[in-house]
């Protein structure tokens, strides 16, 4: 049962690598440490997603102009896609020193940049939808 949980938990990163290659080349300790790698993203992706509804709700509840918050939410969701692709020359230099972990980290943390990225614009979408129910937009 364990084993297969295990299975489970790693679809995540076995998807964010791309070809099923490059989870089958990391030895144990590589996909531990992507493990825990994962987990802390996993962390930050929750925290951003409950701290960005708290934040929004607050200053829709003080009557600020949802057109502020909105944009706000999508611009800084733009700035993760843009730090994708630093991560991709970091990517293309370890893809040719062959240092498969660093490479599989950049992938996750790709990967993680896009859901973090989904998380603010969906949360900009939020904020709309609320704002229009409440007679804030402006």
């Amino acid at each position: 049962m364990q084993n297969n949980d295990q299975q489970q938990n790693d679809l995540w990163i076995k998807q964010s690598l791309g070809a099923a290659s490059n989870w089958e080349e990391l030895d144990e300790a590589d996909r531990v440490s992507l493990r825990k790698a994962a987990a802390w993203y996993a962390i930050i992706a929750i925290g951003l997603a409950i701290g960005v509804g708290i934040l929004s709700f607050t200053i829709l509840q003080d009557g600020a102009k949802a057109t502020l918050v909105t944009s706000s939410l999508a611009i800084i969701g733009a700035v993760f896609p843009a730090i994708e692709k630093v991560v991709s020359g970091s990517m293309e230099y370890f893809e040719s020193t062959n240092e498969k972990l660093h490479v599989a980290k950049l992938k996750l943390m790709r990967s993680y940049f896009n859901l973090y990225a989904l998380i603010l614009v969906g949360a900009a979408l939020l904020d709309f939808i609320a704002a229009a129910f409440l007679g804030l937009w402006q």
